[in-house]
Protein backbone atom coordinates (compact mmCIF):
# COMPACT_ATOMS: atom_id res chain seq x y z
CA UNK A 1 0.00 0.00 0.00
CA UNK A 2 1.54 3.28 -1.09
CA UNK A 3 2.33 5.56 1.84
CA UNK A 4 1.67 2.91 4.48
CA UNK A 5 4.31 1.48 6.80
CA UNK A 6 4.30 -2.24 7.75
CA UNK A 7 2.76 -3.03 11.09
CA UNK A 8 0.64 0.11 11.21
CA UNK A 9 -3.12 0.27 11.29
CA UNK A 10 -5.05 1.61 8.33
CA UNK A 11 -8.36 3.37 8.79
CA UNK A 12 -10.78 4.05 5.95
CA UNK A 13 -12.56 7.37 6.29
CA UNK A 14 -15.62 8.58 4.37
CA UNK A 15 -15.53 12.02 2.76
CA UNK A 16 -15.92 15.07 5.04
CA UNK A 17 -15.90 13.02 8.23
CA UNK A 18 -14.16 13.83 11.48
CA UNK A 19 -12.67 11.09 13.64
CA UNK A 20 -11.51 11.34 17.23
CA UNK A 21 -9.14 8.86 18.87
CA UNK A 22 -10.00 9.49 22.55
CA UNK A 23 -7.75 6.78 23.98
CA UNK A 24 -4.74 7.12 21.69
CA UNK A 25 -1.81 9.47 21.87
CA UNK A 26 -0.23 10.68 18.66
CA UNK A 27 3.16 12.26 19.36
CA UNK A 28 2.07 12.55 22.98
CA UNK A 29 -1.16 14.46 22.29
CA UNK A 30 -4.78 13.41 21.90
CA UNK A 31 -5.82 14.80 18.53
CA UNK A 32 -8.83 15.04 16.23
CA UNK A 33 -8.21 14.57 12.53
CA UNK A 34 -10.49 15.59 9.67
CA UNK A 35 -10.77 13.46 6.55
CA UNK A 36 -9.57 14.79 3.23
CA UNK A 37 -11.55 16.12 0.27
CA UNK A 38 -12.16 12.63 -1.09
CA UNK A 39 -12.20 9.15 0.47
CA UNK A 40 -8.66 7.99 1.20
CA UNK A 41 -6.84 5.62 3.49
CA UNK A 42 -4.89 7.07 6.35
CA UNK A 43 -2.14 5.52 8.45
CA UNK A 44 -2.32 5.64 12.22
CA UNK A 45 0.64 5.06 14.52
CA UNK A 46 1.26 5.92 18.19
CA UNK A 47 4.48 7.62 17.05
CA UNK A 48 3.40 9.25 13.79
CA UNK A 49 0.90 11.86 12.69
CA UNK A 50 -1.91 10.57 10.50
CA UNK A 51 -1.00 10.99 6.84
CA UNK A 52 -2.87 10.23 3.59
CA UNK A 53 -2.10 7.35 1.28
CA UNK A 54 -2.52 9.44 -1.84
CA UNK A 55 -2.64 6.62 -4.36
CA UNK A 56 -5.55 4.77 -2.81
CA UNK A 57 -9.23 5.58 -2.50
CA UNK A 58 -11.97 3.63 -0.74
CA UNK A 59 -15.38 2.66 -1.95
CA UNK A 60 -17.10 1.71 1.30
CA UNK A 61 -18.23 4.41 3.74
CA UNK A 62 -17.84 2.40 6.94
CA UNK A 63 -14.71 2.62 9.07
CA UNK A 64 -12.42 -0.36 8.61
CA UNK A 65 -9.27 -1.18 10.56
CA UNK A 66 -6.76 -3.71 9.26
CA UNK A 67 -3.39 -5.14 10.33
CA UNK A 68 -0.24 -5.38 8.26
CA UNK A 69 2.94 -7.29 9.22
CA UNK A 70 6.05 -5.42 10.22
CA UNK A 71 9.32 -5.95 8.39
CA UNK A 72 11.17 -8.72 10.23
CA UNK A 73 14.75 -8.31 9.06
CA UNK A 74 17.07 -9.41 11.86
CA UNK A 75 14.38 -9.08 14.55
CA UNK A 76 14.09 -12.28 16.60
CA UNK A 77 11.35 -14.72 17.43
CA UNK A 78 11.41 -15.15 21.21
CA UNK A 79 10.51 -18.40 22.95
CA UNK A 80 9.61 -18.15 26.64
CA UNK A 81 10.54 -21.45 28.18
CA UNK A 82 13.49 -23.62 27.10
CA UNK A 83 11.98 -26.95 28.12
CA UNK A 84 11.29 -30.01 25.99
CA UNK A 85 8.81 -28.28 23.70
CA UNK A 86 10.24 -24.75 23.87
CA UNK A 87 13.62 -25.83 22.49
CA UNK A 88 11.89 -27.70 19.64
CA UNK A 89 9.80 -24.63 18.78
CA UNK A 90 13.03 -22.64 18.71
CA UNK A 91 14.57 -25.11 16.24
CA UNK A 92 11.62 -24.82 13.88
CA UNK A 93 12.06 -21.05 13.53
CA UNK A 94 15.84 -21.36 13.25
CA UNK A 95 15.38 -23.84 10.42
CA UNK A 96 13.10 -21.34 8.70
CA UNK A 97 15.85 -18.72 8.80
CA UNK A 98 14.59 -16.64 11.73
CA UNK A 99 16.84 -15.49 14.54
CA UNK A 100 15.65 -16.91 17.86
CA UNK A 101 16.05 -15.78 21.46
CA UNK A 102 15.06 -18.25 24.16
CA UNK A 103 14.39 -17.02 27.69
CA UNK A 104 14.38 -19.28 30.74
CA UNK A 105 15.21 -18.42 34.37
CA UNK A 106 16.98 -21.77 34.85
CA UNK A 107 20.66 -21.87 33.85
CA UNK A 108 20.50 -25.65 33.59
CA UNK A 109 17.51 -25.53 31.26
CA UNK A 110 19.10 -22.83 29.10
CA UNK A 111 22.23 -24.93 28.75
CA UNK A 112 20.22 -28.03 27.86
CA UNK A 113 18.29 -26.05 25.23
CA UNK A 114 21.49 -24.74 23.64
CA UNK A 115 22.87 -28.28 23.52
CA UNK A 116 19.65 -29.60 21.97
CA UNK A 117 19.73 -26.94 19.25
CA UNK A 118 23.37 -27.76 18.47
CA UNK A 119 22.67 -31.48 18.17
CA UNK A 120 19.21 -31.53 16.57
CA UNK A 121 18.72 -28.44 14.42
CA UNK A 122 19.48 -30.53 11.32
CA UNK A 123 16.36 -32.63 12.08
CA UNK A 124 14.10 -29.63 11.37
CA UNK A 125 13.41 -28.99 7.70
CA UNK A 126 12.35 -25.64 6.31
CA UNK A 127 10.31 -25.28 3.14
CA UNK A 128 12.26 -24.42 1.06
CA UNK A 129 15.57 -25.18 2.80
CA UNK A 130 17.88 -22.23 3.34
CA UNK A 131 20.21 -20.49 5.74
CA UNK A 132 19.37 -21.07 9.40
CA UNK A 133 18.90 -18.27 11.92
CA UNK A 134 21.08 -17.42 14.90
CA UNK A 135 20.27 -18.73 18.38
CA UNK A 136 20.81 -17.03 21.75
CA UNK A 137 19.65 -17.85 25.29
CA UNK A 138 18.74 -15.24 27.90
CA UNK A 139 18.15 -14.99 31.63
CA UNK A 140 16.86 -11.41 31.26
CA UNK A 141 13.35 -11.20 29.79
CA UNK A 142 13.52 -7.52 28.87
CA UNK A 143 16.76 -8.03 26.95
CA UNK A 144 15.36 -11.09 25.19
CA UNK A 145 12.20 -9.40 23.87
CA UNK A 146 13.32 -5.81 23.29
CA UNK A 147 13.28 -6.12 19.48
CA UNK A 148 11.01 -9.16 19.04
CA UNK A 149 8.40 -9.36 16.28
CA UNK A 150 6.91 -12.59 17.65
CA UNK A 151 6.93 -14.12 21.14
CA UNK A 152 5.74 -17.66 21.87
CA UNK A 153 4.93 -18.35 25.51
CA UNK A 154 5.75 -21.93 26.51
CA UNK A 155 5.81 -21.61 30.31
CA UNK A 156 4.21 -24.21 32.66
CA UNK A 157 0.44 -24.70 32.37
CA UNK A 158 -0.56 -22.55 35.33
CA UNK A 159 -3.15 -19.92 34.45
CA UNK A 160 -2.03 -17.25 36.93
CA UNK A 161 1.55 -17.63 35.71
CA UNK A 162 0.40 -17.09 32.16
CA UNK A 163 -1.71 -14.06 33.14
CA UNK A 164 1.31 -12.51 34.87
CA UNK A 165 3.59 -13.41 31.97
CA UNK A 166 1.32 -11.81 29.39
CA UNK A 167 1.05 -8.66 31.50
CA UNK A 168 4.83 -8.44 31.68
CA UNK A 169 5.23 -9.11 27.96
CA UNK A 170 2.72 -6.39 27.13
CA UNK A 171 4.91 -3.88 28.94
CA UNK A 172 8.28 -5.07 27.61
CA UNK A 173 7.63 -6.13 24.01
CA UNK A 174 7.64 -3.71 21.06
CA UNK A 175 4.21 -2.28 20.26
CA UNK A 176 3.91 -4.29 17.03
CA UNK A 177 4.98 -7.62 18.54
CA UNK A 178 2.62 -10.59 18.16
CA UNK A 179 2.36 -12.72 21.31
CA UNK A 180 1.26 -16.34 21.06
CA UNK A 181 0.54 -18.89 23.77
CA UNK A 182 1.55 -22.50 23.25
CA UNK A 183 -1.05 -23.56 25.81
CA UNK A 184 -3.44 -26.39 25.03
CA UNK A 185 -5.10 -26.20 28.46
CA UNK A 186 -6.16 -22.55 28.34
CA UNK A 187 -7.58 -20.23 25.73
CA UNK A 188 -5.48 -17.10 25.31
CA UNK A 189 -8.58 -15.03 26.10
CA UNK A 190 -8.21 -16.22 29.70
CA UNK A 191 -4.73 -14.68 29.90
CA UNK A 192 -5.65 -11.06 29.09
CA UNK A 193 -6.42 -9.69 32.55
CA UNK A 194 -3.25 -7.55 32.66
CA UNK A 195 -2.98 -6.86 28.92
CA UNK A 196 -3.77 -3.50 27.29
CA UNK A 197 -6.68 -3.24 24.80
CA UNK A 198 -4.39 -2.61 21.82
CA UNK A 199 -2.14 -5.58 22.59
CA UNK A 200 -5.11 -7.94 22.83
CA UNK A 201 -5.50 -7.62 19.05
CA UNK A 202 -2.00 -9.11 18.66
CA UNK A 203 -2.48 -12.12 20.94
CA UNK A 204 -3.52 -15.65 19.96
CA UNK A 205 -2.91 -19.32 20.70
CA UNK A 206 -0.05 -20.86 18.72
CA UNK A 207 -0.16 -24.46 19.93
CA UNK A 208 2.58 -26.85 18.82
CA UNK A 209 2.41 -30.63 19.14
CA UNK A 210 5.94 -32.10 19.23
CA UNK A 211 8.13 -31.14 16.27
CA UNK A 212 9.95 -32.45 14.36
CA UNK A 213 8.04 -35.75 14.79
CA UNK A 214 4.59 -34.08 14.77
CA UNK A 215 4.60 -30.70 13.04
CA UNK A 216 1.00 -29.56 13.38
CA UNK A 217 0.40 -26.09 14.86
CA UNK A 218 -3.03 -24.85 15.91
CA UNK A 219 -3.74 -21.12 15.64
CA UNK A 220 -6.69 -19.69 17.56
CA UNK A 221 -8.04 -16.22 18.26
CA UNK A 222 -8.35 -14.67 21.71
CA UNK A 223 -11.65 -13.22 20.51
CA UNK A 224 -10.08 -9.89 19.55
CA UNK A 225 -7.12 -10.95 17.37
CA UNK A 226 -6.70 -9.21 14.03
CA UNK A 227 -7.90 -11.83 11.49
CA UNK A 228 -5.08 -10.91 9.10
CA UNK A 229 -2.56 -12.32 11.58
CA UNK A 230 -3.63 -15.93 10.96
CA UNK A 231 -2.81 -16.24 7.25
CA UNK A 232 0.45 -14.40 7.91
CA UNK A 233 1.50 -16.75 10.71
CA UNK A 234 0.36 -19.72 8.63
CA UNK A 235 2.73 -18.63 5.87
CA UNK A 236 5.59 -18.19 8.35
CA UNK A 237 4.95 -21.58 9.93
CA UNK A 238 4.78 -23.24 6.53
CA UNK A 239 8.21 -21.86 5.66
CA UNK A 240 9.45 -23.33 8.95
CA UNK A 241 8.26 -26.80 7.93
CA UNK A 242 5.20 -26.78 10.17
CA UNK A 243 1.62 -27.75 9.28
CA UNK A 244 -0.58 -24.90 10.57
CA UNK A 245 -4.35 -24.75 10.75
CA UNK A 246 -6.62 -22.09 12.22
CA UNK A 247 -9.51 -22.92 14.53
CA UNK A 248 -12.80 -21.33 13.51
CA UNK A 249 -13.65 -20.42 17.10
CA UNK A 250 -12.16 -20.54 20.58
CA UNK A 251 -11.89 -23.96 22.18
CA UNK A 252 -9.87 -25.77 24.82
CA UNK A 253 -7.70 -28.84 24.23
Amino acid sequence: MSGARPGYLTLALPTDSTVTFPDTHIDGRVETHTAFDQPRLVVFSPKQHISPCTNHTISEPAYKMTWQPSAVGERPVVILGAGVLGRRIACSYLAGGYNVHTYDPSAETRQAAAQYVKEHLHDFKASPPGKTGEFQVYDDLEAAVKDAWLVIEAVPEKLQLKIDTFGELDKKCPADCIIGSNSSSYRSSLMLEKVSPERRKLICNVHYTMPPEVCTVELMTDGETYPEIFPYLSEVLGRCGMLPFTAKKESTG
